[in-house]
């Protein structure tokens, strides 16, 4: 999946981190007392000031949610490897829409942060998050297809509706062109997880994670 190159694809000029940043993770650490955190958490661990700077800050940031990120997928990476144990027809059922998937949650993303960019909104911290959060797709995609469709929760209707309407705000208050283009590409990302048995909730509320100006308070909370 090539959302881990998001935020350099959309930023182009941002140069790579370099080796010696502000993150120290001990090496001997593995992911299970990593993951026992949320990212939110682990965030707040790693990222430390270097030298006093918000730069450095950014660095740091920028380190612990990649490293966060590369544990989570190991842990979907698990997830599948038992589902496949367990169940091929299910297994073989995710990796089937997995790739449309994929490719629109990418071009979402991607096309998102670049729009951003060019709005003067981009946020590097914000970047990292929406890159680490678009990883729970791959995950959903899995556990969907290896459960049988439950009955809706109570309040999973107000909370989709309500993250319909917020992410339609988002929209209307875009360039016309911009909000075509983003209606269009996140209507094909919604449908491909759709697909994929995944709670359009969860689509909606990462949209919003990835549209709306980094100043204005989250929406909802992290998904992991």
């Amino acid at each position: 999946m090539r959302i881990g190159l998001v935020a350099w694809t959309a930023l182009g000029a941002l140069s790579e981190l370099d080796a010696g940043g502000a993150l120290a993770v001990p090496s001997a650490e593995d992911c299970a007392p990593i993951l026992a955190r949320s990212s939110t958490e682990w965030a707040n661990v790693c990222a430390v000031r270097k030298e006093g700077s918000e730069e450095g800050s950014t660095d740091a940031l920028e380190r612990a949610l990649e490293r966060y990120g590369e544990c989570y997928d190991a842990a979907t990476d698990a997830v599948a490897a038992r589902l496949a144990g367990a169940n091929a027809e299910s297994a073989g059922k995710a990796e089937r829409c997995l790739p449309a998937l994929e490719a629109a949650l990418d071009g979402f993303t991607e096309y998102s942060l670049g729009a951003a960019l060019n709005q003067g909104t981009y946020s590097r911290s914000a970047t990292a998050y929406a890159t680490l959060y678009a990883k729970q797709f791959r995950r959903l995609a899995y556990e969907a297809s290896s459960t049988r469709p439950a009955p809706s929760p109570a309040g999973s209707d107000a909370r989709l509706d309500a993250a319909r309407s917020r992410l339609e705000a988002i929209l209307a208050s875009a360039p016309p062109r911009l909000r075509d283009d983003l209606s269009t590409r996140f209507a094909t990302f919604r449908e491909a997880a759709i697909g994929c048995g995944i709670d359009p909730a969860r689509v909606y509320e990462f949209a919003i994670y990835a549209l709306q100006p980094p100043a204005e308070p989250a929406f909802a909370p992290p998904p992991f």
